[in-house]
C-alpha cells in the first residue's frame, strides 16, 4: 500500500489532528506561509516523522491542505486517515508517535479500550504500520456502533456534519476502496468484517466496475482497423491479456452460471475471436493459420454460453483446416508421407479435371483410401495434417458424384429415354460410392456436406424400392417412373449446385 494519501493528508500538512478547531488552522496555515516566504520549513509535533516521510510545506500546499477541508463532508473524509487528539491519554500517545516509540503509543491506546477513538487511533496506526486490513476493520467497528460513530463525526467536523452510522460506514468503505485498493475490501469481505447490506452494496458497484472495464477494452479492441492485420493481432492479445483479470474477478463475485458473466464472457470471446479472424482474413504471412489459431483458441477458453463455444469451435476446426492445407502448400509435412501426399494431391487435381463417371470415383478413392489410411495410421485420424487431406480427398469425391448426377439429370431431361431401372441403378452406384466416402475420416464441414447429399439420394432410392408383388409393374410404369424421376433428381440438382460452388473452391486450395 502506498502511504502518500496518510503522509499527505491535509491534517498532517497543517500539523493538526482531526479535531483541531478552524482557528487553529488557519494559525497553523498562516506559520506555514510565513515560514515559506523567507525560505524555511516548520515542524509539528503531529509529524510522526520517524513512522511517515518528511511532509513538503509551503504557501501552496497550505492553501491547498485548508481548503481540501473546508466542508463538513471533506473534513470528515480526510479525518478518517488521520489521529485525533480529543483526550490526555491520545495526547500522550501522540507525543510518543512524534519520538518514534510506537510501541508505547499502541500500548497507551489499547490500554484505553474504554475509548472508541482510542480504537480509532489504533486503526490509523495500523494503516500507517501498512497493517491495512486490520486497520480498517477496527476503525469500521468504531462507525459501526452509533453512538461511537456520533462521537467521532461530532469531534472532528466539530458539530459541522450529521451522519448516521450507516451514512458513514458507507462513506468510509468508498474511501477505503479509493484509498487502500479492492484488494483490503475482498480481505473485509472474506474475514466477515462487512455487513450484508455492504456486502451487497460492494459488490452492485464492483460489478458495475468489472463491466466497465471489460467493455472498455472490447470497445478499444474493436475500434481496431480490421484490414490491419498486425493491429487486430496485437489488439486480440492485449484484449485477452487485459480483460482477463477483471473477468475472473466477475465470475467470483456473481458465479460460474450468472447470466451477467455469461454475456460479458461471451462478449469478450467474440470480440478476441474477431480480431483473430480479421488479422487472418487480411494477412499475407504464410503462417497465418498458425498465429490467428492462438486468438482462436483464447476465445474459445473464454466463451461460456453454448453457442459462443460452439461457433468458436466451428471456426477453430475451419481454421485447422486450413493451416493444414497451407502446410500441404508450403511442404511442411512428415518427410516419410511426401511421396504418398504428392501422389493424392495429384489425384486431387485429376479428377477436378477429367471426365467423370462412377468408375472414374471408384478408382479415385481406391487410389487413395489405402495411403490415407496409412498416413491417419502413424499421425493419428485426429491429427490435423491428415483430417485436411482426407477431407480434401472426400470433399472431391463428394463433388464428383453431385457433377455425375447433374450430368445424367441433363441426359434424361433431354431424351427422357432412360427407363426406371437404369436411374435406380445409377442411384445405387451412386450411394455405394457415398459408402465409401462414409468410410473416410472427414471435419465437420464435409460430414455436413456428406449427409445432406446421402440423405436426398437415399431419399430418391426409396422412391424407386419396389413395393408390389409382381414384377410386371415395373414394365407397366416405366414410364410413370421416369418422369417422377426427373422432379426427384432436380431436387438434388438445386441442392448440388449450391454445394459446387463451395466444393469446387474448397478443391482448388489443394
Amino acid at each position: 500500500m502506498d502511504t502518500q494519501f496518510i503522509a499527505y493528508n491535509p491534517f498532517r500538512v497543517l500539523g493538526v489532528t482531526t479535531e483541531a478547531s478552524a482557528k487553529q488552522i488557519i494559525s497553523n496555515e498562516s506559520r506555514i506561509k510565513a515560514y515559506s516566504k523567507v525560505g524555511k520549513t516548520i515542524d509539528f509535533p503531529t509529524d510522526a516523522l520517524l513512522l511517515l516521510p518528511p511532509v513538503e510545506r509551503n504557501e501552496e500546499t497550505a492553501t491547498a491542505a485548508r481548503a481540501a477541508i473546508s466542508q463538513p463532508v471533506d473534513r470528515l473524509k480526510n479525518a478518517f486517515f488521520w489521529f485525533v487528539n480529543a483526550t490526555p491519554v491520545h495526547r500522550q500517545a501522540i507525543e510518543c508517535l512524534s519520538t518514534g516509540d510506537v510501541v508505547n503509543a499502541r500500548q497507551i491506546l489499547a490500554n484505553d479500550s474504554a475509548d472508541c477513538l482510542s480504537s480509532y487511533n489504533l486503526g490509523v496506526l495500523d494503516l500507517i504500520e501498512l497493517n491495512t486490513a486490520q486497520g480498517a476493520a477496527r476503525m469500521l467497528a468504531v462507525l459501526r456502533d452509533e453512538h461511537a460513530c456520533n462521537r467521532f463525526v461530532t469531534t472532528v467536523t466539530a458539530g459541522a456534519a450529521s451522519f448516521d452510522s450507516a451514512q458513514t460506514s458507507q462513506l468510509f468503505l468508498n474511501e477505503v476502496t479509493s484509498k487502500l485498493g479492492q484488494e483490503v475490501i475482498e480481505k473485509l469481505m472474506r474475514e466477515d468484517d462487512l455487513s450484508n447490506d455492504d456486502k451487497s452494496r460492494i459488490n452492485r458497484d464492483r460489478i458495475a466496475q468489472l463491466t466497465t472495464a471489460i467493455n472498455q477494452e472490447v470497445e478499444k479492441a474493436q475500434a481496431t482497423d480490421a484490414e490491419n492485420s498486425i493491429a487486430c493481432l496485437e489488439a486480440g492479445r492485449s484484449l485477452a491479456a487485459r480483460a482477463a483479470e477483471p473477468l475472473a474477478k466477475l465470475r467470483e463475485i456473481v458465479g460460474e452460471y450468472d447470466q451477467q458473466y455469461i454475456l460479458m464472457a461471451d462478449r469478450l470471446a467474440e470480440a478476441v475471436l474477431s480480431c483473430g479472424i480479421n488479422y487472418f482474413n487480411h494477412s499475407f504471412d504464410p503462417n497465418s493459420a498458425e498465429t490467428a489459431l492462438g486468438l482462436y483458441h483464447q476465445a474459445a477458453r473464454i466463451a461460456v454460453g453454448q453457442l459462443q463455444r460452439e461457433r468458436c469451435n466451428k471456426e477453430i476446426c475451419l481454421l485447422n483446416d486450413i493451416k493444414a492445407q497451407q502446410n500441404l502448400e508450403l511442404g511442411n509435412f512428415p518427410e516419410q508421407f511426401k511421396p504418398l501426399v504428392e501422389g493424392i494431391s495429384g489425384r486431387i487435381k485429376d479428377i477436378q479435371k477429367e471426365n467423370l463417371s462412377i468408375a472414374s470415383i471408384n478408382n479415385f478413392l481406391s487410389f487413395c483410401a489405402p495411403d490415407l489410411r496409412m498416413i491417419g495410421n502413424t499421425m493419428g485420424t485426429d491429427n490435423a495434417f491428415y483430417l485436411a487431406l482426407s477431407s480434401a480427398v472426400a470433399n472431391n469425391a463428394l463433388n464428383a458424384i453431385i457433377v455425375t448426377m447433374n450430368e445424367e439429370q441433363n441426359r434424361i431431361t433431354q431424351t427422357y429415354a432412360y427407363p426406371a431401372a437404369h436411374i435406380r441403378s445409377l442411384i445405387n452406384e451412386a450411394l455405394d460410392v457415398m459408402e465409401k466416402i462414409c468410410a473416410l475420416d472427414m471435419n465437420n464441414e464435409v460430414t455436413a456436406r456428406y449427409n445432406h447429399n446421402v440423405t436426398i439420394l437415399n431419399n430418391i432410392s426409396a422412391q424407386f424400392t419396389p413395393s408390389y408383388s409382381s414384377t410386371d409393374l415395373i414394365d407397366d410404369n416405366e414410364e410413370d417412373g421416369c418422369g417422377s424421376t426427373l422432379s426427384i433428381i432436380g431436387t438434388v440438382i438445386a441442392v448440388a449446385f449450391f454445394f459446387i460452388r463451395i466444393l469446387v473452391k474448397c478443391s482448388n486450395t489443394m
